[in-house]
């Protein structure tokens, strides 16, 4: 995956290469700019890996790295690189090279858009002993919208023969307290897709493998714990 920025957009030029070691719940980005105007950097710029979505209005970055260490002095450097990883939220995602202090701010580079190649998928597999039953195992998960979540569970990686379908709860924007000012419900709102939970019968001393997810959406690599 590569990504350059537009061209003829009287920026300096910001390139997004997206590093081999990519999969579809992380990916690490080498960000490069070149021709930044002397005159417009300082030792304050930073860059943002902003939702693409997003970007008709102000909202806060995902993540930032300042470009410059504490301390610098001019000259500045006009060009650079960095590194961010990036997690899946099942958006897109551009980053954004911004100059200028928070009352006027001046994008210096922006780079095209990024995304991740499947956003469907079970996520943030994790497991805890159930509160309610200490014989069963809970097994949690995020998707963004599966038809028929489920377990599949069995004591061997080629044998998950017991399936045990998964509720599913979420929240939206308005669930949220002082959600019209408060940046968890304004600039730093991304959709949560939905949590989903369900639980296996488990006895000590025994070793059990689980995937979670359902058949249309695909199903996380087998697990196990014991």
């Amino acid at each position: 995956m590569h990504s350059d920025d537009a061209p003829g957009n009287g920026m300096a030029k910001m390139t997004a290469t997206v590093l081999k070691n990519y999969d579809n719940s992380k990916m690490d980005v080498l960000l490069t700019w070149e021709n930044a105007p002397e005159r417009t950097i300082t030792s304050y710029d930073w860059i943002g890996a902003f939702d693409e979505k997003l970007m008709t209005e102000f909202h806060a970055p995902i993540k930032f790295r300042y470009v410059f260490p504490q301390g610098a002095r001019r000259p500045l450097q006009r060009h650079g690189s960095m590194n961010f990883t990036i997690w899946n939220h099942r958006n897109r995602y551009v980053f954004i090279y911004i100059s200028g202090n928070i009352q006027y701010p001046s994008i210096v580079a922006q780079s095209d858009i990024i995304s991740f190649d499947v956003r469907r998928q079970p996520m943030q597999p994790h497991i805890a002993l159930s509160p309610n039953d200490s014989t069963k195992m809970l097994i949690m998960w995020t998707q963004m919208d599966p038809a028929n979540p489920a377990i599949k569970w069995g004591h061997s990686p080629d044998n998950l023969n017991n399936i045990v379908s998964a509720s599913r709860d979420t929240y939206t924007r308005s669930d949220l307290c002082d959600s019209g000012t408060s940046p968890a419900g304004r600039q730093g709102w991304f959709e949560p897709g939905y949590f989903m939970k369900a639980e296996m019968p488990i006895e000590p001393g025994a070793t059990y493998y689980y995937t979670c997810g359902d058949a249309d959406d695909g199903w996380q690599g087998r697990r196990f714990c014991r």
